[in-house]
């Protein structure tokens, strides 16, 4: 929805909160505006991009009526309708969202962030208390990213409003090792700048008299998993939630749309939608392809029988198109993101602002809940019953190697995360849910469609949805060979065998070729050149080497290419 910034303590100038303001505009073009406070020790930045309540009143930073507590609002707190009527009688001068969050929080403290249903990240200054309190959404959709100095606390929606103030950072060294050794990124706190840390999901923070406090206020309870249910009654219950989860995700007063992908999770999302929708309605939908057919997702949408007029745009990307839009993703981006894929939704989202479509929802999520990944099967397409490796499908599509052995060293020896569940599958769901898989997917997610403006949505990840699914037992997540079953049986007779049958397509997109054909020459340049030699991460001839047995060879993976392109790209952007 927007963008906010800030800065809290001793190093507050207004110029570097209009310098935060300014470069952000792309998240909220619509509105901008600032906060300082009398003893000129609080400033707080807003861009907004208007989606509910349109007028002037939803002006941010905003004020509460009684004009002693202040918030910049990134988000949408979706059943702001329901808890306005459960503040009774606090004098709204708005019909936006923020205003709830500022009488939620009067009425109920820091706990008012457990009765929010949706995706934020904001900060409230508390003139009375002399604090600041911020927080961000339980599954972490919305983004807040902070720096602590001794004298000054600075926050953002992203790290480029925080270097914009004026703060000067390093590469962090640990986490670029960490990405490149296990493949792994968004997994904690840190990020690839060196000092800027990002707001856990599902955490509050509060700073006051300098002092930083943060604590976790929500988490997926590991306690109430289910031993008893009805296929049938569970179907219809997860259907029920979803639908819910989409009424209240179409509050808007501007344009909703759609972004399809063609499989199971996206298809099934829009017959959803499709059943909560009037038949003359017009939906407008979107969907990422290649020029090249075998990689084309069109035609699975198109199979899908719906009773609204769905009009279906194809955004059709070609290698030339990806290639030169790298270093403008990477921007936005601010660490490695997953490859030609995310370039190809990234350009998806600037045909969506063309067609004046601001908001999207898209589904997201489902894969790390109902264990849609291959590698929670094992080779018998029986349930997996080990502990899989970190990288993105279970496997080592990696090039250690070449990595030069300083940097290796950074890296942790082992990757280790949470496991409170009592059994192996719903611990690997939790681990991609909360660490290795969905937070790099949502900050990806964010970052992209901001780029152009477009408010995402993600209804499956309603925490409704997420408790609900993290309760079942596992044989309604992988029975018989088939992942993701509950929502293939909530979808018979409603999708297509084609799509509601079929195991997940795990190549959708051609990196892999383009790697080795079209884009070799690129490629070869860009490792060729002095800058790849000297920035002293890789061992340049290992890598050449390695990537001549990749374009003779029929490698399953191109991963490791795209680590050395995407590392190589974010160093001359931001080092």
């Amino acid at each position: 929805m927007c963008g906010i910034s800030g800065i809290v303590g001793n190093e507050l100038k207004k110029s570097k909160i209009e310098a935060m303001i300014k470069i952000l505009n792309h998240r909220g073009p619509d509105d901008n505006g600032y906060f300082i406070s009398n003893d000129n020790s609080v400033g707080l930045g807003h861009n907004r991009l208007s989606i509910i309540d349109l007028s002037k009143s939803g002006h941010q930073p905003m004020s509460n009526f009684s004009q002693d507590c202040w918030i910049t609002f990134n988000g949408e707190i979706y059943n702001y309708v329901e808890l306005k009527q459960r503040l009774g009688n606090y004098p709204f001068q708005s019909k936006s969202d923020t205003e709830v969050i500022l009488a939620a929080y009067q009425k109920w403290g820091e706990e008012c962030v457990n009765y929010f249903n949706g995706m934020f990240a904001f900060a409230i200054w508390d003139e009375k208390r002399k604090k600041l309190f911020c927080a961000r959404d339980r599954v972490g959709i919305k983004p807040f990213y902070y720096l602590h100095t001794k004298d000054s606390f600075y926050f953002a929606s992203e790290i480029k409003a925080i270097l914009a103030a004026g703060i000067k950072t390093s590469p962090n060294w640990k986490s670029w090792s960490n990405y490149l050794v296990h493949g792994v990124y968004d997994h904690s706190e840190e990020t690839f700048f060196d000092g800027i840390f990002s707001l856990n999901s599902g955490h509050s923070l509060i700073l006051k008299d300098k002092q930083l406090s943060i604590k976790k206020y929500w988490d997926i309870n590991s306690d109430s998993q289910k031993n008893n249910y009805d296929l049938k009654n569970e179907s219809e219950k997860f259907l029920l939630l979803l639908k819910d989860s989409l009424k209240l995700r179409l509050r808007s007063d501007v344009t909703v749309g759609v972004n399809l992908s063609g499989g199971l999770d996206s298809s099934s999302l829009m017959i959803a939608l499709d059943e909560i929708s009037d038949k003359e309605q017009c939906i407008e939908a979107f969907t990422a392809t290649f020029d090249n057919q075998k990689y084309d997702e069109y035609k699975y949408s198109r199979q899908v029988e719906t009773k609204a007029n769905w009009n279906i745009n194809k955004c059709i990307n070609n290698e030339l198109d990806i290639w030169n839009s790298i270093e403008e993703v990477l921007w936005h981006q601010e660490a490695p993101f997953g490859g030609i894929g995310t370039m190809a939704y990234h350009n998806l989202h600037k045909s969506s602002k063309e067609m004046n479509v601001t908001v999207l929802l898209e589904g997201q999520g489902v894969d790390e809940m109902l264990a849609g990944y291959s590698y929670y099967l094992n080779e018998n397409n029986s349930l997996a019953s080990k502990n899989t490796s970190l990288y993105q499908d279970g496997t080592k599509f990696l090039a250690p190697n070449c990595i030069r052995e300083e940097i290796f060293n950074k890296a942790d020896n082992k990757m280790k995360f949470a496991n409170p569940f009592k059994d192996t599958l719903t611990n690997n769901l939790y681990r991609d849910f909360k660490f290795t898989k969905l937070p790099r997917v949502l900050r990806m997610n964010d970052h992209l469609s901001m780029a152009s403006s477009r408010e995402l949505r993600e209804p499956y990840l309603d925490h409704r949805i997420v408790e609900y699914l993290f309760s079942l037992p596992d044989s309604l997540k992988i029975y018989k060979g088939q992942s993701k079953y509950l929502l293939r049986e909530a979808m018979a007779g409603k999708l297509p065998e084609s799509i509601r049958s079929v195991k997940k397509r795990g190549v959708v997109n051609p990196q892999r070729e383009w790697f080795k054909n079209e884009l070799k020459e690129p490629i070869l340049d860009l490792l060729h050149s002095t800058e790849f030699s000297k920035r002293g991460i890789f061992d340049q001839q290992k890598v050449l080497s390695e990537y001549s047995k990749y374009c003779d060879g029929d490698a399953e993976n191109s991963f490791f290419i795209w680590q050395w392109v995407n590392t190589e790209m974010w160093f001359r952007i931001f080092d």
